[in-house]
């Protein structure tokens, strides 16, 4: 998710960074209408269009781990569902990032607008603009470019598809620089992540049997507990 860290794990002082996490794209939630008019008919449709292509490769992914094709679909069944007769508990989640122009004043040497990390969920469905930033770390620990491919959607294995998985699929570790073509331009940088969660009460557990490396836990537990390390002990995370 978020860490506001440079590379020597110091925090940063001069992150700037908004975001727009939405769950809901029922009748009944919540948007800035008046002063955004056209805010949820844009998050809906890409929200729905990230559903169906979401459904496509976790039914990939389970003949992938020789399960049956709907076998993650049937533990992913709450996503967005919330406000629907058919409500089941799920913590997936579009976030919209709008990084504004860095002045001169917040540029510091080494500073990084993500630290290392990777995302706690199944997978995340990565869209990009064209400023660029993002690297993720190969299996020999190298930072790779994530270079923006236009139309192209960056999809990350998140924490408990590894779980699952039984580490054949690792969690990326991923974060994000400032690009020096953006810090000359004073550019912003705007990308949107949908966090794919299963349902909130799932146990996840590696399909080949106990592993010691990954210990059974809820869905939900595991968010809750990696954002307590993320953010303290204060953080309260509302189901």
């Amino acid at each position: 998710e978020i860490f506001d860290q440079d590379e020597n794990n110091e925090i940063e002082s001069h992150e700037v960074r908004e975001t727009y996490d939405m769950k809901n794209i029922s009748k009944e939630a919540i948007f800035p209408d008046n002063q955004c008019p056209s805010l949820r008919p844009d998050l809906t449709q890409l929200t729905e269009a990230s559903l169906k292509l979401t459904r496509s490769l976790l039914r990939s992914l389970s003949q992938a781990m020789e399960q049956d094709p709907e076998f993650l679909e049937q533990i992913h069944l709450g996503m967005f569902s919330q406000g629907s007769v058919t409500e089941v508990p799920n913590a997936t989640t579009l976030r919209s990032l709008h990084y504004p122009p860095i002045s001169d004043e917040m540029l510091k040497p080494g500073i990084i607008r993500c630290g290392e990390h990777s995302d706690y969920r199944t997978i995340t469905l990565l869209y990009q603009d064209s400023m660029g930033g993002l690297e993720v770390k190969s299996v020999d620990n190298r930072w790779i470019q994530a270079t923006p491919i236009p139309g192209a959607i960056l999809i990350n294995v998140g924490d408990l598809l590894e779980n699952l998985s039984g580490g054949a699929y690792p969690a990326t570790k991923h974060r994000v620089r400032i690009p020096q073509e953006e810090v000359k331009r004073r550019c912003l940088r705007q990308s949107i992540a949908f966090f794919v969660h299963p349902d909130d009460q799932v146990l996840i557990s590696p399909l080949a049997g106990p592993d010691p490396k990954y210990k059974p836990i809820t869905a939900i537990q595991h968010l809750a507990d990696r954002f307590a390390a993320t953010y303290g002990d204060d953080f309260n995370l509302a189901n």
